[in-house]
This record gives C-alpha cells, sequence and structure tokens, in this order.
C-alpha cells in the first residue's frame, strides 16, 4: 500500500464532502458516542486526543462531560473548520469580535500565574463542584439566552433557521443531565485567592 497516495486521497475527499459528512453521516454514528466515551473512560478533568476528529462530535462531547483540555485533529481542513463552529454548524455572526480562551484560567496553572503576575503572594486555588437543578431544557435555554453574553450574541446573531437547528443541538447535548423534574448540571468552579504584599 503506498501511504501517502491513500492519505492524500483520504485528504481530498474529506474536504469534498465534509458538510454532507457533517449534516448524514455524523449523526448517523452519533449512537456510539457516548460507548465510545465511556470506553476511553472520560470523564471531568481528564485530557482527550481525538484523532481522526472529523467534525468534532466526538470531540464536543468528551467537552460536554468536563475533559479540561480536548484536541481534535483531522486531515481534512474543512473537517477541523466545521469542528470550530457549534454542533449546527453555526459561524460566529459577523460582527463579533474574536475573545480569549473560555476555559484559560480553568487551569490552575494559568489561574495561579495570573495572580502572581498581578503581584501577589501565597496564591492558592481549589476546586469546587456542585449540582444545579433546571426545570426543563426551555428553562435551561432561555435563561442562558438571557445571561450568556457572549454565547447568547453568537446565537441570536445567526438566522432564525439556524437559531433552530443550534436549539435543537442544545437539546441533544443536555438529554444526558435529564432526571426526574428537570435536568440535573454538574458545575465546576476555581476559587483562588492571594495576599498583597
Amino acid at each position: 500500500m503506498d501511504a501517502e497516495a491513500f492519505r492524500n486521497f483520504e485528504r481530498a475527499a474529506h474536504e469534498r464532502v465534509a458538510g454532507g459528512y457533517h449534516d448524514f453521516f455524523e449523526p448517523m454514528t452519533g449512537g456510539a458516542i457516548m460507548a465510545l466515551l465511556d470506553a476511553a473512560r472520560v470523564r471531568a478533568g481528564c485530557r482527550v486526543l481525538d484523532v481522526a476528529s472529523g467534525p468534532g462530535g466526538v470531540a464536543a462531547a468528551a467537552a460536554e462531560r468536563g475533559a479540561s483540555r480536548v484536541i481534535g485533529a483531522d486531515l481534512s481542513s474543512r473537517m477541523v473548520a466545521l469542528a470550530a463552529t457549534l454542533q449546527a454548524g453555526a459561524p460566529p455572526p459577523p460582527g463579533l469580535p474574536a475573545g480569549p480562551a473560555v476555559f484559560r484560567f480553568s487551569d490552575e496553572t494559568e489561574l495561579l500565574a495570573l495572580l502572581s503576575a498581578a503581584g501577589l503572594e501565597d496564591v492558592a486555588a481549589s476546586e469546587v463542584t456542585w449540582v444545579h437543578r433546571v426545570p426543563s431544557s426551555e428553562a435551561w435555554w432561555h435563561g442562558g439566552l438571557g445571561s450568556l453574553a457572549r454565547a447568547s450574541a453568537s446565537i441570536l446573531g445567526q438566522a432564525p433557521t439556524m437559531q433552530r437547528r443550534i436549539c435543537a443541538a442544545f437539546d441533544r447535548l443536555v438529554e444526558p443531565y435529564a432526571a426526574e423534574g428537570g435536568f440535573r448540571v454538574p458545575c465546576a468552579a476555581r476559587v483562588a485567592s492571594g495576599r498583597k504584599p
């Protein structure tokens, strides 16, 4: 087998079919994602490398489980671009400025370095976890739209058809957290402190 020829074919072919793969084939294979993550023992705080990530369904699901760092790699640049959007395939709306990495300071080393750089001493950080109850997926959806500045701007800046696709993707993502009487949402935060010299 000519490995280089095969790799070049795969790259070119997946560049061509990325959109159709995202719309048709990934939902077909999506039923295996949870079993795959279970087999890999993906849980909160772990690091995940998703090789041949495609449009990023496995990587997104790993992040939803609370993996502290998720990297997706794929031969196709179009697949990587799709993986970088919302599961619904929505690009950032025009006028939304690029921002810093959302979870940068979830990393304890980064957080403590920030406090130390600000001149604080005896810096420390700890993780706090809790479960928040939400009565319905609608309450969760509208609550987010009404309180999360960047996420709501990303969604409300889309056309109505895309907003509905994003909402449908949201409903799929939150389903694992369904419980009697609504949803149980696992939450985590880092509490950091320091002393001014």
